[in-house]
């Protein structure tokens, strides 16, 4: 025991109770209550154990050793200071309850020039300052501080000189203890903390600061309570570790947060195998700070769960797993590079779960994935880039301001609201996009999709700028685009329904309909291919369409161009096996042309257009199908009707070229009439209805006027011109209703006559005048062949053909026929007779109506007579 005076030298035997230096066996004491006690030592000294001082306020001694000391046992320093001018060399189980204020006071511990090695536990409650002069602490020069393995140091210290190094070895721990965060523990000024395996820290109820300091962490645990982490200007922060579990073993690398917050500023920091978990904690990164994260997983949980970047920093995550409970904030230059990682962002019932703002940024690379269950919001020129990644929003994506997201190689989700506003950008590249949900890009947006996949189940709304090239849409449901749409060599399969009501641009590019498409205002096609399988095609009121080198086909749906629309094909062709309805008009360019089989409706003009390059091929109509007429419109161009074209009641259609091949039917409803400056062509089919033809009329090959179903009444406004191979028809249903043609000009007749008779009518003589003219041609000419039958007027079927006495008449104006004895083939064959000079079934030539008629008078003769004898024999046989 220390017995000495005030101020004595260690080394004097007669200072120490028993007298004698200590040795290391010894228990040293050195307490007195009254006096302030220094006591000195030059050289080194041993002892067992110290205790120095008693508690508090009592407490004044102060132990000086220039030499350093050795001490076999434990150090008690209780409510005393320690001044060491050499090395010191703890022993098991040393305990520093210090209580020290601040530097050059009673109950300060200071550690001058000295190499402190800590070799099992030193416990310090107070605050250690090393190389204290009244305002800065450090460990001077190249001094250290060394935690042996398994050894514990609690303390309340501040480093802050170059070069003063602390070093935690295998096992060792440090606690950082306090009372609240204003207590601090702080590395200054190019100081070094190394942790090495197994090793750990522990930051509690104090704050943590670094400034120009190296900290190295090897599979060593970082964990806080209640703590304020600042990882400061310049810092050099790096962890390094191996961790396979979310519960790692001892040689992981821990950095676990309770209630803290740690912010990092200005600061390199690395962490490498390393596991994080924040608790109620915030993680924020400032300045220029550059925060690098590689096979790592961070874990945050509680309403504190954020972790945010701002001012310039940097933070790159390579093959690491980041789970945020709250949110992730971006801003202000920030920067958040992804590299084989994934970001999962819980879903915040308060606020977004993302934000990037500030010309902040985002990559992700090499098949990283970023998961936002909440709320994705990106603005102020924010940007994220995706690359071989996937991206996935499961409530609501914002983006406005000018941000932008571009997405590479990756899958792209949207499960909730995808929204565009304010010239924000989305563009895709060789990409998936699944909107599941709905979505919309407005003022001044762009949406880019390119050599891409874009499936719609949901709703997508557009009032902006889409641009689409070497890609393919899916829409399922609702496609809506009000603003500009340019699609270059892209595939788009509509299901659901397709409105485009702005500017449409398609060029080498498919546009497959099964539901409803709809384009309004302008449409702009070149190389487009245009299906509609089963859905409809709709060009709504007052818009224009213009294809060029297109196809547009109407497979099995409805193709419909509306009132006031105008539709100009160049080049392009039109095939239609569904249903095409003409409201507005259609201008056709040579090299042009519409091919119906199935149902066409026109209620406007077809019109031809000179502008184009391809004047060899002319514009035309190709019909198989059914085409009607309903109102008074124009069609410019060639029509070759191999099908049904009708033009309805009270309409009138004017063509520029009409032919007709077999198959075809040319029919006018209800006064319908048709004209033309060239004559109709009729090669084949027929021709027949109640109307007018305002133009000549030739029948070719076989060419037929008028059908045996319907009385026609037709007046053609030229010449009637009938080959040898066609056939004109008559039918008649009673002696006033019967078929009739009105020539206004000449009339020069071939081929056949063929009369269907209402079978009602057999027996009775028939009358009837068929067709009247103006005048007949020079070369004159007449039916070859007459040729009677029956039909059946309560089922209009065809009876048989008839034997009649039939004489056509060839006026000047008009052209009649008599029709006596009709009689049908098996009636006749009963009676097993044949009239004498008769012409049966047929009458060939006029010479031989001529004979014939001679012939019927003598028969007539005969038969009056035979009948008079008759009536005499009866007279006779009364008598």
């Amino acid at each position: 025991m220390w017995v000495g005076s005030p101020e004595n030298d260690w080394n004097d035997p007669s200072n120490w109770s028993p007298v004698g230096i200590p040795i290391a066996t010894d228990d040293v004491y050195i307490r007195d209550e009254s006096n302030q006690t220094t006591v000195i030592s030059v050289g080194p000294v041993v002892f067992g154990s110290l205790i120095v001082g008693n508690s508090p306020p009592n407490a004044n001694e102060t132990l000086l050793l220039a030499g350093g000391f050795s001490s076999d046992g434990a150090v008690y320093v209780t409510g005393a200071a320690m001044l060491f001018l050499g090395t010191l060399e703890d022993q098991p189980n040393s305990i520093y309850n210090a209580d020290i204020i601040m530097v050059d006071t009673p109950s300060t511990l200071l550690i001058r020039d000295a190499n402190v090695t800590v070799v099992d536990d030193i416990y310090n409650l107070g605050l250690i300052i090393l190389d204290g002069n009244g305002n800065a602490s450090s460990i001077d020069n190249t001094n250290s501080i060394k935690c042996e393995t398994n050894s514990y140091y609690q303390m309340n210290t501040i480093f802050n000189r170059s070069n003063s190094t602390l070093l935690l070895k295998p096992g060792s721990s440090l606690y950082f203890t306090g009372v609240e965060q204003d207590d601090t523990t702080r590395f200054m000024d190019g100081s070094r903390l190394y942790g090495m395996a197994e090793s750990g820290m522990k930051f509690e109820n104090q704050s943590l600061y670094t400034d120009q300091a190296i900290i190295e962490l090897n599979s060593s645990a970082i964990a806080t309570e209640n703590a304020y982490i600042l990882i400061g200007d310049q810092t050099k922060f790096n962890m390094t570790g191996a961790y396979t579990t979310i519960f790692p073993p001892s040689s992981d690398s821990v950095f676990a947060s309770s209630r803290s917050n740690a912010t990092i500023t200005d600061a390199i920091v690395g962490f490498d195998h390393t596991l994080f978990f924040l608790n109620n904690s915030r993680f924020n990164i400032f300045g220029s700070s550059d925060f690098y994260l590689k096979d790592s997983f961070i874990l945050t949980m509680g309403d504190g769960g954020f972790l945010s970047l701002f001012e310039s920093a940097k933070m790159n995550v390579h093959q690491s797993t980041i789970f945020i409970q709250n949110y992730l904030d971006l801003g202000d230059l920030a920067n958040l590079n992804l590299y084989g990682s994934q970001i999962v962002i819980a879903e915040n019932q308060d606020y977004y779960s993302f934000t990037a703002s500030g010309n902040s940024s985002m990559t992700l690379s090499h098949q990283s994935s970023l998961t936002v269950n909440g709320i994705f919001f990106l603005t102020d020129y924010a940007t994220i880039q995706s690359s071989v990644s996937d991206f996935s929003i499961k409530e609501h994506m914002y983006l406005q301001n000018d941000s932008i997201v571009q997405i590479n190689l990756a899958n792209f989700t949207v499960d909730g609201l995808l929204t565009i506003v304010d010239r924000a950008q989305l563009l895709f590249s060789s990409s998936i996009v699944y909107i599941n949900g709905s979505a919309g890009a407005y003022d001044q947006s762009k949406l880019l999709l390119n050599t891409s996949i874009l499936y719609v189940p949901g709703n997508f709304t557009l009032t902006s700028t889409f641009l689409s090239m070497n890609s393919i849409m899916i829409v399922n449901q609702y496609f809506q685009s009000a603003g500009l749409y340019y699609a270059l060599e892209t595939n788009l399969l509509v299901s659901g329904e397709f409105h485009s009501y702005g500017y449409a641009f398609f060029e080498n590019t498919t546009l497959i309909s099964n539901g409803t498409a709809k384009f309004d205002t302008a449409f702009y096609g070149k190389n487009a291919n245009i299906t509609v399988q089963s859905g409809d095609l709709v060009f709504l009121e007052n818009s224009n369409f213009t294809c060029t080198n297109c196809t547009i086909s109407v497979l099995a749906g409805v193709f419909e161009y509306q009132q006031g629309t105008r539709l100009e094909l160049f080049n392009t062709t039109l095939t239609n096996n569904g249903t095409v309805s003409s409201l507005g008009d259609v201008s056709l360019s040579p090299g042009s042309s519409i091919t119906n089989t199935g149902l066409f409706t026109i209620l406007s003009n077809i019109i031809a257009n000179a502008t184009t390059n391809n004047e060899t091929l002319p514009a035309e109509i190709n019909n198989y199908g059914s085409i009607n007429s309903q109102s008074n419109v124009t069609i410019d161009v060639l029509i070759n009707n191999s099908g049904n074209f009708s033009i309805e009641s009270n309409s009138s259609i004017y063509v520029q070229e009409f032919t007709q091949t077999d198959g075809g039917n040319l029919q006018l409803v209800g006064g319908g009439s048709i004209t033309s400056y060239l004559n109709l062509n009729i090669q084949g089919g027929s021709v027949y209805g109640n109307g007018a033809i305002n133009t000549s009329l030739d029948l070719n090959n076989n060419g037929q006027l008028g059908i045996k179903n319907i009385t026609s009444e037709l007046e053609i406004h030229g010449n009637l011109t009938q080959s040898g191979n066609s056939t004109t028809v008559i039918r008649i249903n009673t002696i006033d209703d019967f078929t009739k043609y009105k020539i206004n000009q000449t009339i020069e007749v071939a081929g056949t006559l063929l009369v269907y008779m209402n079978k009602n009518l057999l027996g009775n003589d028939v009358n009837v005048t068929i067709i009247s003219y103006n005048q007949t041609s020079s070369s004159g000419g007449d039916f070859g062949k007459i040729k009677v039958l029956t039909y059946d007027p309560e089922n209009n079927d065809d009876e048989e053909e008839v034997e009649c006495q039939v004489q056509p008449t060839k006026g000047e104006r008009n052209y009649s026929l008599l029709l006596q004895d009709c009689e049908n083939s098996t009636a006749q064959s009963n009676r097993n007779k044949v009239i004498v000079g008769a012409v049966v079934g047929s009458i060939v030539g006029a010479s031989v109506l001529v004979a014939s008629y001679i012939a019927y008078k003598k028969y007539l003769a005969k038969k009056l007579f035979a009948k008079k004898l008759d009536r005499i024999q009866a007279e006779m046989n009364k008598l």
